[in-house]
C-alpha cells in the first residue's frame, strides 16, 4: 500500500493521505480510452498485414513490418495493463480463481454477502 501511495503521489503530484482510496474516475476513463485506442490500432495493424499479404505477391517486407508493429503494440499494451494493475488504476473483477458459478457445489457452499 505504501508503494502504491508513493507512485500515486509521484504520478499526479497530489498528496495521498489514504492509499486505499479509489482513484478519481477521470483517470480510469482515460485508461479505458487508451486501451480501446490501442486495441483499435492493433486490429488496424493486423488488417494492414493481411492486406499486404494478399496484395504483395513479390514478398514485400511491408507484411512483416505491419505484423511486427502489431506484436510490439500488443506487448506494450500488456505491460501497460500490468503497470495499471500494480498501481491500482484497474482492479480484478472479484471472481476467485477456480470458482465455477455453474457448479451445484458453488451455490450450495456460498454464503450470503454481509
Amino acid at each position: 500500500r505504501r508503494f502504491e501511495a508513493i507512485i500515486w503521489r509521484t504520478a499526479t503530484g497530489a498528496v495521498a493521505h489514504n492509499p486505499g482510496v479509489a482513484k478519481p474516475p477521470a483517470e480510469r476513463q482515460i485508461l479505458k480510452i487508451f486501451i480501446v485506442l490501442a486495441l483499435l490500432v492493433i486490429i488496424g495493424s493486423l488488417g494492414s498485414g493481411l492486406y499486404y499479404l494478399l496484395k504483395d505477391r513479390n514478398r514485400s517486407p511491408r507484411t512483416v513490418r505491419a505484423l511486427t508493429l502489431r506484436i510490439g503494440l500488443s506487448i506494450g499494451l500488456f505491460i501497460a495493463l500490468l503497470i495499471a494493475f500494480r498501481t491500482g488504476l484497474i482492479k480484478p473483477h472479484g471472481l476467485k480463481p477456480g470458482f465455477d458459478s455453474r457448479s451445484p457445489a458453488a451455490t450450495a457452499n456460498s454464503k450470503p454477502a454481509p
